[in-house]
């Protein structure tokens, strides 16, 4: 093992002022999304809170929260890169998207409320057994984690156009910041 130094890490060349400037707002931005997210955790009292937001939220509340979900990493930057290396084909995943947005709106916004469930992992449980449940459990945490690679991949790109990152070092960071964000 050898002893790696931050320099080695960024692989500090020079840098003109503009790139500085670039690089300082981003890292005070990134700096306070995670301050925010730490203070703000501080409200929630517990799981019921944190998992349906105390059933206080209306509908443009949690529209903005899928669609943010939605409009991160993977369909901003991850799609443009998409776009340029592959063509229209990138139009794909956003597409699929927004129209996913809609059927949720149109057929299932309603009964997911009403169940009292908060996944449709939760009503699958409920209509069709625990088994099938977990089968439901098993492929949504798989998704997730693809959806968890396509940001930490996008934050990657985004650090490693601001600061002179590697690939191993800007997912290392990308991921451990979304690590702190959540487990703080």
């Amino acid at each position: 093992l050898t002893f790696v130094s931050f320099f080695d890490i960024i692989k500090v060349k020079e840098m003109n002022n503009l790139n500085i400037f670039a690089s300082v707002f981003a890292a005070m931005l990134l700096l306070a999304f995670l301050l925010s997210g730490f203070f703000m955790g501080k409200n929630v009292k517990n799981s019921s809170e944190f998992d349906k937001g105390g059933k206080n939220t209306g509908t443009l509340l949690v529209a903005g929260s899928i669609i943010g979900t939605l409009v991160g990493g993977s369909s901003t930057v991850g799609t443009a890169q998409l776009a340029f290396t592959s063509g229209f084909s990138a139009l794909w995943f956003t597409l699929g998207s927004a129209m996913g947005c809609v059927l949720l709106a149109v057929f299932l916004a309603v009964p997911l409320r009403k169940s009292g469930c908060s996944t449709v992992v939760g009503i699958v449980t409920r209509e069709y057994g625990q088994t099938t449940g977990i089968v439901a459990g098993i492929l949504s945490s798989f998704g997730l984690m693809i959806n968890l690679i396509a940001q930490i991949l996008a934050a990657n790109a985004i650090l490693s156009a601001l600061f002179p990152l590697d690939f191993f070092w800007g997912s290392l960071i990308s991921a451990a910041m979304g690590f702190l964000y959540v487990f703080r």
